[in-house]
């Protein structure tokens, strides 16, 4: 039987998906092979998410590519729809990108989500979640300066209300984390990532209360130098910071936004107290690690 420590090892290991690549190159060919665009649209293709950072947790993890419309940019400056004029909406576009992965791979294996399109995995590929937006400038003050941030925007398919990511400002502060815990920062949300699957596993809390962008954030706020190869020592320092310390200036991984609030895109603090506090119930419970062995 394993122990605690040889399992958090395990948990703390990068999983190389199989078939990664391929899955990318069939979804870049459904849109290399799709010629309804409008002749005025520029389009970028990138992967995003768990596999990109490797803190995906089974070998199977939906891929998350997003499928970014570079010639429309949207601005918190201003409140006009940013497809205006430009002959085609952002609805049509979404419209454009699911005919064209249903072509690719059948109407009965596409699934048009909320926020994104899903394609259902094969033995030959992954499944994969597409996430189609455009390029959006957001203004924020920083003292007496305004601070133009870059990032992408969309709007999920039963609402109205704008979500915008800053996929590019969140790999670059994962990658100063990573870089001054040396090397541990991923390790230790791996870890985190797979208790969490393991509570849920268990039944001791709902997976909708942690999802992975908020955890990676919440850890992303501890310091550097928390983040060790001792991983038991690592969660129960952690733990105890998290115990000790107030919350109320944490920011998302993106480096700027805050990571609390009322938005789908916030996280709050009960549901972050109610995690933490499940680990503690379950960290000297011998069930919990030896279930957690065949993870």
């Amino acid at each position: 039987m394993a122990s605690q420590k040889d399992l958090l090892e395990k948990w703390s290991s990068r999983i190389k998906a199989e078939k990664l690549d391929e899955t990318i190159a069939v979804v870049k060919n459904a849109l290399a092979g799709y010629k309804r665009f409008p002749k005025s649209a520029r389009v970028a293709y990138y992967l995003h998410g768990s596999h990109l950072n490797g803190t995906n947790t089974q070998y199977n993890t939906p891929v998350d590519v997003a499928i970014e419309l570079t010639s429309i940019t949207g601005s918190s400056k201003s409140n006009e729809d940013p497809f205006a004029g430009k002959g085609l909406s952002y609805k049509s576009f979404r419209e454009n990108i699911l005919e064209s992965m249903q072509n690719a791979f059948g109407e009965g294996s596409v699934q048009d989500g909320d926020n994104a399109i899903h394609i259902i995995g094969s033995p030959n590929r992954l499944p994969v979640n597409v996430l189609v937006c455009f390029k959006y400038k957001l203004f924020i003050k920083h003292g007496r300066d305004e601070v133009e941030k870059l990032g992408v925007a969309f709007y999920p398919k039963k609402g109205k209300e704008l979500i915008i990511n800053f996929p590019k400002q969140h790999n670059a502060y994962e990658a100063v984390k990573e870089s001054g815990s040396q090397g541990q920062f991923l390790a230790t949300v791996r870890v985190f990532k797979n208790i969490r699957d393991r509570l849920v596993q268990m039944g001791h809390m709902d997976e909708n209360r942690t999802p992975s962008y908020f955890l990676e954030s919440f850890i992303c706020n501890a310091p550097t130098g928390m983040f060790t190869k001792d991983y038991i020592s690592s969660i129960a320092n952690l733990l105890d910071f998290w115990k000790k310390n107030a919350w109320r200036n944490y920011i998302t991984i993106d480096g700027f936004r805050s990571l609390w609030g009322d938005s789908p895109q916030s996280w709050n603090v009960e549901d972050a107290k109610f995690f933490l506090e499940a680990i503690r119930k379950v960290g000297k419970d011998p069930a919990f690690w030896q279930a957690g062995t065949d993870a």
